[in-house]
């Protein structure tokens, strides 16, 4: 089995982020929020301003996979643009993509990390739950393709009283079973990159295995 190398992306890697960016847009166009087609009119400027972003971390395994991390709000992070190429897909490697947004969330002294995933992305819920990721109740359509229905999930950093509602993440950690969150009212409106200045707010393994 191939051993993949996760390393976090920097200033003067913009053409290797666009290039897997591509690539998982492409591969799993219903995981994610933005498209192929948007994406690949961005000028290298773009590929430089997420880059250098302060507040965000890229993280890739070769062409293999990638994740983003971004702190939006203050102890929050948001888990995004996750994507696993189907060859590594069963290898642990989308695990520990996850396990990388979690060490640099810590080490920001983030309490949570929010993301969002299609709801029949079995494999990437799975995935979310194994990892201790909490169904939040809110659900929208998602923006690339409003036919389809996503929900937010989130994994408090911070050791609290366990809630019956807990219930389906833990039997998941248990058993690896994918377990359907309970309906959720609809939800308008969610982030996109680049974040407006104005508004707060995808994995496929990508964010459709483990946006």
């Amino acid at each position: 089995m191939q051993e993949f190398t996760i390393e976090r992306l920097g200033p003067g890697d913009e053409d290797r982020l666009r290039e897997i960016r591509l690539h998982a847009l492409a591969d799993a166009p219903t995981a994610f929020a933005s498209t192929h087609d948007k994406e690949v009119a961005y000028p290298r400027d773009k590929w430089a301003e997420r880059l250098a972003d302060p507040d965000s971390a890229w993280f890739v395994a070769a062409d293999a996979g990638l994740v983003c991390a971004r702190q939006e709000h203050e102890g929050e992070v948001h888990l995004l643009s996750m994507w696993v190429a189907p060859r590594a897909r069963g290898t642990g490697l989308a695990g520990r993509l996850v396990d990388e947004v979690v060490a640099w969330s810590k080490a920001r002294e983030a309490h949570e990390i929010g993301l969002w995933a299609v709801d029949d992305n079995l494999d990437a819920r799975a995935l979310y739950a194994r990892k201790g990721f909490l169904p939040s109740g809110e659900v929208m359509a998602l923006p690339s393709h409003p036919e389809l229905m996503e929900s937010r999930y989130v994994l408090s950093l911070v050791f609290r009283t366990a809630r019956a509602d807990d219930l389906p993440a833990i039997v998941a950690l248990i058993t690896d079973d994918a377990i359907a969150a309970g309906p959720a009212p609809a939800r308008t409106a969610r982030s996109t990159w680049p974040p407006s200045r104005t508004s707060r707010p995808t994995p496929t393994t990508s964010s459709s295995s483990p946006s």
